[in-house]
């Protein structure tokens, strides 16, 4: 077997697919880079699966993106709403759960993430959250949801799931990784639905529905979109 050489990698392309996030102490990231054998890279794939965690395995991206909307759209009157993005601050989110919220928001897991609330123009309510990782070449998104009023056939805005995959685009792009994102999903029916609306791809073996969104497609999902906000 030949050597692998480093130029023959895409860096953030491998990073999705063999970063897994552990439990041990003081590790946040496993990073393979120019790995000199595929004997031994195949070795360290293996290890690296089974270095991923239940804990982390728990939060798997579930939310149903319904369109790629510029604006959230209100299905009552099919009124288009201009939307922002803010950091989430603790106390908006500690009683979430209380209101209808699926997820406790105010968990340590989310200690290490940028944790962003998507807003209507000049209103404070929260209309969905997204938990983004920043890693090496990479944003993982940990988690996204909608907002109770957003979810279901009564729903009050269409257009919140695109929106939050899209401050996570923005928020790769800030930092150099040209819009890549991956993200862990539930099943196969979500795999498909993710890369039919997403242009998302599966990475491989890591997790069996582990996906990424890749550069290019990137700019095309965030082309979509006119919010702004802060990303700091």
């Amino acid at each position: 077997m030949g050597a692998l050489k480093i130029k023959d990698f895409n860096i953030r392309h491998l990073y999705a697919r063999l970063t897994v996030q552990t439990t041990l102490q003081g590790y946040k990231d496993f990073f393979l880079v120019g790995l000199k054998h595929e004997a031994i890279a195949s070795l360290l794939y293996h290890l690296a699966n089974l270095l991923t965690t239940k804990e982390r395995d728990g939060m798997k991206i579930d939310i149903l993106i319904d369109k790629l909307t510029p604006c959230l759209i209100e299905n009552a009157t099919g009124k288009i709403i201009n939307t922002v993005f803010r950091l989430a601050q603790d106390n908006e989110v500690a009683e979430l759960q209380k209101k209808g919220w699926n997820f406790d928001w105010s968990d340590k897991e989310y200690d290490d993430c940028n944790v962003y609330k998507l807003l209507l123009e000049n209103d404070t309510e929260i209309q969905g959250l997204v938990a983004a990782r920043v890693v090496k070449g990479a944003v993982f998104v940990v988690l996204a949801e909608s907002a109770p009023h957003n979810r279901g056939k009564n729903k009050r805005y269409e257009g919140v799931g695109g929106h939050l995959f899209a401050i996570a685009i923005k928020l790769s792009n800030k930092n150099g990784f040209g819009g890549f994102i991956y993200f862990d999903t539930k099943n196969m029916d979500l795999v498909e639905h993710y890369r039919k609306i997403l242009g998302a791809v599966v990475t491989g073996k890591i997790h069996d529905y582990r996906m990424m969104v890749e550069e290019e497609q990137a700019q095309k999902v965030i082309a979509e979109y006119t919010l702004e906000g802060d990303l700091e």
